[in-house]
Parts: structure tokens; sequence; C-alpha cells
């Protein structure tokens, strides 16, 4: 994600959670680190459909949320600007079984799609 954007000269930084002290998805003490980079849209990567706290966060901060995830849709799920999961009752993408990385991935074919036709 993050070579496609640079390549695109999409200004980018990345913030990687510790697990072991942070957990395993997104979180408030994040957003807030991010938000003093100046950022206005953050890009998950594997995580954030659970993450309805650290996304309201997020957008009550001028934060735009896309998340990319594979994991099981909560019945709450994050309010994000956007959500890229092919486990979504109404996708109709047809392998539910990508990883993380698949999804992330799908969705820079997408933009590099959309940036082509706008050329």
């Amino acid at each position: 994600m993050i070579l496609f954007l640079r390549e695109v000269n999409v200004n980018v930084s990345y913030y990687i959670p510790k697990r072991m002290k942070e957990g395993y998805g997104l979180n408030v003490n994040a957003i807030k680190e991010i938000k003093e980079k100046g950022a206005s849209l953050l890009i998950t990567v594997d995580c954030g459909i659970s993450d309805v706290r650290a996304v309201e966060y997020a957008h009550d901060n001028n934060i735009d949320v896309i998340v990319t995830d594979h994991h099981e849709i909560p019945d709450n799920y994050s309010d994000a600007y956007a959500i890229i999961n092919p486990k979504q009752p109404d996708c109709g993408f047809p392998f539910k079984g990508l990883a993380g990385v698949g999804v992330a991935f799908h969705l820079i074919i997408g933009l590099r799609k959309k940036l082509r036709e706008l050329e």
C-alpha cells in the first residue's frame, strides 16, 4: 500500500501498532499520533472492522477512514468512510477467503484503474 501510494505521489506515512502493548486493532492512541502528523485520511490494512470507537474518534477529528479487512463482520461494526471486506453480506466478490493483504491489494487495483481513467 505504501509503495503504491508513494509511486502515485501521495504524501504518505504509516503506523504499525505494537501488538503486545496496543492490541490487534485500530486504537485511539494510534489515531492521536496519526492526527499529530497531520493526516486527513487513514487506510487500515487487516483491521478496523470492529474498531468502532477508534473509527468514531478519527471521524470526530476530521480523519476519514477506509477500512480494508478480512475478518468476520461483527453485529456492531465501524462506520468508516469506506469498508472493503469481502465478508460483507452485500459484497459480490466471489472469494470470501482473502487474507488482509489480498483485500488491500484489491484496493490498490481499484485505485490504479481509477487513476488510469483520469489520465
